[in-house]
């Protein structure tokens, strides 16, 4: 198929009943498509992205939330979109993200691979601690039976979810919206119909983290900050 299909533009390219003229016009489309393809594409991410953050921020159930962009709109490596509630935050001043957050993140940039989960603000300055909570011996016990809820909540391991020293738990999204790049991907998503197919995939995995987890997080926050 893959063989019938470059024929099929080699005889568009070089058909011998067109002018000379016409060979360079069609051979300088072809060349522009080429060159521009991948940003074009890239382009159509970015857009569902884009509306993602504003589905979010005019629903009715995150009317209490915040939400922060960090480069994934972007592409950015590790572009990572916040969610969090404004009582998630240290203190009502902080203007940084909440203790815990929810979160999607591409690990590739120009929007790809992307993940799901709930992140910590800041493992490297120990907020709300430092490292994979499934390793550490130091936590406080009530903090700990906290993220355990959280965690089983979710359906830990046998669902997909995942621990690191960043998240308290993470899972990649369904393998056709993790990468973004399948030709049927994009196939759908330049439909009306398709985006908002897509669309409402990727509210609803955030819908879904919330439900199971929200009232675990509201504990945790409230524990770490009397502790």
């Amino acid at each position: 198929m893959r063989k019938e299909k470059k024929e099929i533009i080699k005889n568009y390219l070089f058909d011998e009943k067109v002018s000379e003229e016409e060979h360079k016009e069609r051979f300088e489309i072809a060349w522009d498509i080429e060159e521009n393809f991948e940003r074009i594409k890239f382009e159509l991410r970015q857009k569902l992205i884009k509306e993602l953050k504003q589905k979010i921020e005019q629903s009715e159930g995150f009317r209490d939330y915040i939400i922060i962009n960090r480069g994934l709109i972007e592409g950015e490596k590790y572009g990572t979109l916040f969610i969090f509630k404004k009582n998630w935050l240290l203190s009502p001043e902080s203007k940084n993200i909440g203790i815990l957050n929810y979160a999607f993140e591409a690990e590739i940039s120009g929007i790809s691979d992307l993940c799901i989960g709930i992140v910590k603000q800041d493992n490297d300055n120990k907020i709300p601690f430092k490292g994979n909570w499934q390793k550490q011996d130091d936590i406080e016990h009530e903090l700990l039976n906290n993220i355990n809820q959280i965690y089983n909540a979710l359906g830990g391991s046998p669902k997909g979810w995942k621990v690191s020293e960043w998240w308290i738990a993470w899972k990649y999204l369904h393998s056709f919206y993790r990468g973004m790049w399948q030709r049927e991907f994009f196939l759908q998503i330049i439909t009306e119909r398709g985006f908002k197919q897509a669309l409402d995939y990727l509210f609803s995995e955030l819908v879904e983290l919330k439900k199971l987890t929200e009232k675990f997080i509201d504990n945790f926050v409230e524990t770490y900050k009397h502790s």
